[in-house]
């Protein structure tokens, strides 16, 4: 990525900037790696409904009259469940919105759809400040963006040798690898042309390490530079998380970043050579005092938004179900992974939760997971986590520098060691790790910030 040869549509290449050591995001890149990331939709259907979406959908997005008014800040966030449009705070952002538009900072949430809704059907649940993205934009762009992937596609394998490396799959670098070309650069240019209409002074995105995040910095950057991209870290940070870290060529990287607490406001000045601001998360949770484990102990499953991994997480509880017939077993599903998992009938002790996370950790006196962010929030609530480990895997544990060993397990069998506690009595190191991980949500340095470069 640092070569003079690449260019904006190489580093579109989803690819080329490789998160973290998730087996689901690593099975992009190693042939033994086998995990299934499922979506239920193929790839012919896939296409069927991205054909009508190009000929018979609108394109880009709708503003509505106080929007075409224009605005200062605008946030980029993504909308993964449609019941969220009925919550005040954002997802990701929290009320981040609402807190810059009382400080007198227009400011609006663009929406990336990520729901199987419809446009249509998610317009009318829209309030004033929200924008939705659409799937497509105009035919000749299209063709534009799928004639640039081909071009890039080419470039790349004359240009640059693979890399010989064991077990490396044949996918990399193959011509359908490519084709996230095309939907960065719809973002990109969607983003670019709302800029140009809302006259915005910055730009707030989400920040985990994407091509996308990069490429639109560049493109905003390109198209004018007084525009500043704040780009917010707002999720958990792994042993090995790799691209959120990299350090890009000139106008590839943020103005400023925004991080949830002190842990991750450390590593990125190691890293950085950027102005680093603590801003907290929305996933902040006041610490509980220890409690008593309930009478019935409850276990509580906490798994990602990855198919793979909410099935292997599920498997796991129904063995455990099957095994602790008087223990209670709640299943809690990432907001994208609902629509895809049901009750098991036949075990009256493991259910899934359709409550809201507060209200599930508030009585859970364990919690089971693997790489959910949410697992800070629990260990605050005063649950005792688990880490469910794979034997053939790196650890993609959140909590890996401070969980002790005895809190992994591999097989159900290894709950038995924690059936006898009579308390939840955390370690202090484990607690403060989390509580300077996720700090409570503050909008000032943003405003502080907008203020200094306008």
């Amino acid at each position: 990525m640092l070569s003079k040869k690449s260019t904006i549509f190489t580093h579109s290449v989803t690819d080329f900037h490789v998160l973290k050591e998730h087996p689901i995001l690593l099975g992009n890149y190693f042939k033994n790696i086998k995990y299934e990331n499922k979506d239920k939709n193929n790839l012919t259907y896939k296409f069927f409904r991205y054909l009508m979406e190009l000929f018979f959908k609108n394109k880009n997005f709708k503003l509505n009259s106080f929007q075409k008014k224009g605005c200062d800040v605008i946030i980029i966030s993504n909308l993964i469940n449609e019941n969220h449009l009925k919550n005040q705070n954002d997802f990701y952002f929290g009320n981040i919105e609402k807190k810059l538009n009382d400080s007198g900072l227009k400011t609006f949430t663009v929406l990336r759809n990520f729901t199987d809704k419809s446009d249509k059907e998610l317009l009318n649940k829209l309030n004033k400040n929200k924008i939705l993205l659409f799937k497509t934009t105009f035919f000749f762009k299209e063709m534009y963006f799928l004639y640039k992937a081909l071009i890039e596609f080419f470039k790349v394998n004359i240009n640059f040798d693979k890399p010989k490396i064991k077990y490396l799959s044949s996918n990399f670098l193959s011509l359908i690898s490519f084709k996230s070309i095309i939907s960065n650069l719809r973002l990109c240019y969607q983003i670019n042309l709302l800029a140009s209409i809302t006259k915005l002074k910055m730009v707030l995105i989400t920040f985990e390490g994407h091509a996308w995040e990069r490429v639109l910095i560049k493109t905003l950057k390109n198209t004018n530079p007084t525009i500043k991209i704040g780009a917010y870290q707002f999720s958990s940070i792994t042993k090995y998380q790799h691209s959120i870290f990299r350090k890009l060529k000139k106008n590839y990287n943020p103005d400023i970043i925004f991080v949830s607490g002190n842990i991750t406001e450390k590593k990125f000045k190691k890293k950085f050579n950027i102005h680093t601001e603590i801003i907290g998360s929305n996933k902040f949770f006041k610490i509980k005092k220890s409690r008593k484990i309930s009478k019935q102990k409850i276990f509580l499953f906490l798994p990602e938004a990855f198919y793979s991994e909410t099935s292997y997480l599920y498997d796991f509880a129904i063995k455990c179900a099957k095994i602790y017939p008087d223990i209670k077993f709640i299943f809690k599903c990432h907001p994208m992974m609902n629509k895809f998992f049901q009750n098991n009938r036949d075990l009256k002790n493991l259910s899934i939760s359709r409550k809201n996370l507060k209200q599930e950790l508030s009585r859970s006196d364990f919690t089971i997971f693997r790489g959910s962010a949410s697992i800070y929030q629990a260990v605050l609530n005063g649950s005792i986590p688990i880490y469910l480990k794979n034997k053939n895997e790196m650890s993609i544990n959140p909590l890996h520098a401070v969980l002790p060993k005895k809190n992994y397990v591999s097989n159900p069998q290894e709950l038995i060691k924690f059936l006898n506690k009579k308390d939840l009595n955390q370690n202090k190191k484990l607690i403060n790790f989390c509580k300077n991980f996720f700090t409570p949500l503050n909008h000032q340095p943003i405003v502080k910030y907008f203020k200094k470069i306008h």
